[in-house]
């Protein structure tokens, strides 16, 4: 087993073993919902590796990287212990570090006037229009819509986050009622994937230089996630 991968599982036996002596959440749940856990930390685990790979000069340019890596690493434990509505906030979190990442990278002036002024803010609409019209996004966007469906992703984080339907609300009573439960760790699964599916696909198209130069193992730590037509335009073949 190459040494890339034997150093994913050792991170994963690690965050156990965290986990377990924090008594963050019961061992038997853990146990019970191992396959899920295990799941939540290959998608954070890739989402937290552009932080250590991506490492430009321009502070600009890696401030929202590390950004990500703190809000992702925050949703194994939020998630783990019941807390749904967190978690969405986190990973809606990541989302805009996705986009603050672009925009201020491609415009450092405007990044210096955020730092003078934060009302100087670039709206996430403006960001995602900004998305939507970038060279680099244009061609692959109509093959596999990974700026749209991040964009929608986003919308229905924002629901419940903001609790703008009665089915988002989460109107617990007490610390009693809020616990771990096997449904809270498959909802927050799928919100990851869909997160994961396009932010590392965006992500691979803008840093292409970096991408190309990784080991084979340090590429399929960011592609197992993937849909195969996303794959296929990676590596050139659609």
């Amino acid at each position: 087993m190459a040494p890339r991968t034997n150093h994913i599982d050792q991170d994963f036996n690690d965050l156990l073993d965290f986990l377990a002596t924090n008594k963050l959440v019961k061992a038997t749940f853990i146990k019970e919902q191992k396959a899920l856990v295990r799941k939540t930390h290959q998608y954070v685990y890739s989402l937290m590796w552009w932080k250590f790979q991506i490492n430009p000069k321009e502070y600009h340019k890696k401030v929202f990287l590390h950004e990500m890596a703190s809000d992702s690493i925050q949703i194994i434990p939020q998630s783990l212990m019941g807390y749904f509505k967190t978690s969405s906030l986190l990973i809606r979190g990541v989302v805009e570090c996705l986009l603050k990442h672009i925009y201020y990278s491609d415009h450092p002036v405007e990044y210096e006037l955020l730092q003078l002024n934060d009302s100087n803010y670039t709206p996430v609409r403006q960001m995602f229009d900004y998305l939507y019209k970038h060279p680099l996004f244009i061609a692959t966007e109509e093959k596999f819509d990974a700026i749209n469906r991040l964009k929608v992703l986003y919308g229905d984080l924002s629901s419940t986050v903001h609790g703008v339907k009665i089915k988002n609300l989460q109107m617990k009573t007490g610390l009693a009622s809020i616990r771990p439960e096997k449904n809270i760790l498959v909802d927050i699964v799928a919100l990851l994937k869909k997160c994961i599916e396009s932010i590392n696909f965006i992500l691979i198209i803008y840093h292409r230089n970096y991408f190309n130069k990784l080991h084979l193992h340090d590429r399929e730590v960011l592609l197992r996630a993937l849909p195969k037509k996303a794959k296929q335009i990676i590596s050139g073949a659609i």
